[in-house]
């Protein structure tokens, strides 16, 4: 395996449940990856919330993707 370049993006893959009183700490992983400068993405797997988590991130955080378990599967 090659080492990664300092240009190639990064993803970071956060999983949450039922965390929509959190749904905030999204925005500081955001800003402290803008400060690396470097390419990056972030996606966020919602493990089935109720709690309307996975809307909450979707609606306040623009570039972010998100994706959903409509039943919890665990996030292994």
């Amino acid at each position: 395996p090659t080492m990664p370049n300092r240009a190639d993006p990064v993803t970071v893959v956060i999983p949450v449940h039922n965390a929509a009183d959190r749904a905030d700490r999204v925005t500081g992983w955001r800003v402290g990856l803008e400060k690396l400068g470097r390419g990056f993405e972030i996606l966020v797997v919602d493990d089935g919330s109720t709690d309307g988590t996975a809307d909450r991130i979707a609606a306040r955080e623009k570039g972010v993707r998100v994706l959903r378990h409509e039943k919890p599967q665990g996030f292994g």
